[in-house]
């Protein structure tokens, strides 16, 4: 693993954070649910899911698994090609 600096670091965790919510996001839209109907089926509060979908909260695996367990979805690690 290469090292980053505090800055690259932080910018990669922010783009990782986006395209997380952003995925998220697609898949409650796809599944025809509201941020509300999600937090009902999830117990997560809704604005806690609208700071995930944004990117604007680093959410922890449980949070995460909650979420895909709502949406019909699991979280997977997966091998980078190349």
């Amino acid at each position: 693993m290469e090292d980053l600096s505090l800055k690259e670091y932080a910018d990669d965790a922010n783009v990782i954070r986006q395209r997380v919510g952003k995925k998220l996001a697609g898949l409650r839209i796809q599944k025809g649910l509201s941020v509300r109907q999600l937090s009902d089926i999830s117990g997560i509060g809704a604005s806690h899911i609208c700071k995930i979908e944004n990117g604007k909260h680093a959410a922890g695996l449980d949070i995460l698994d909650r979420m895909c367990q709502a949406l019909g979805a699991e979280i997977m690690i997966v091998e980078k090609k190349g």
